[in-house]
């Protein structure tokens, strides 16, 4: 089992596990339902990249996190797990919510919405994506290609 540091801050209101998997790493960590939780996950995200030496794909996986994680805090305002796990090949971000009937879908837009554009950024970041839900839960997860 490998350890990840991360910031103070993250400590303070979360748990988090790191497992290895054959040769793929996954981390994950809960957070709190409130705002201020969506840029603690992207430091999360930057500490789990920057661990395992895959700094250079921050800027898109920080994107998606943020996306998701947003979307949890506004949709399901309940406690939320981001997971990112990765490969030589690829990264997955996942992000669990405990609202599964808040369903998680593109919107249609006009040139007026100032809101709804998340999951097409997400979707246009990776190289797929895609929801699964239980009784209990909702995750909605992006696979990114690494180094593009």
């Amino acid at each position: 089992m490998s350890k990840v540091s991360y910031p103070p801050t993250l400590r303070r209101n979360s748990t988090s596990c790191t497992r290895r998997i054959g040769v793929v790493e996954e981390t994950h960590i809960e957070f709190e339902g409130a705002p201020s939780s969506v840029a603690q996950a992207r430091h999360f995200a930057h500490a789990v990249l920057e661990a395992s030496g895959a700094i250079d794909d921050e800027w898109p996986v920080a994107q998606v996190v943020s996306e998701l994680a947003t979307n949890a805090v506004v949709h399901a305002g309940t406690p939320f797990v981001v997971s990112i796990a990765h490969d030589d090949s690829h990264i997955r971000v996942a992000v669990t919510d405990r609202r599964p009937l808040a369903r998680a879908s593109m919107r249609r837009l006009s040139n007026d919405t100032t809101t709804g554009r998340g999951l097409r950024l997400v979707q246009t970041l990776g190289q797929a994506w895609g929801i699964d839900q239980t009784d209990a839960a909702k995750t909605v997860w992006c696979e990114l290609v690494r180094g593009s």
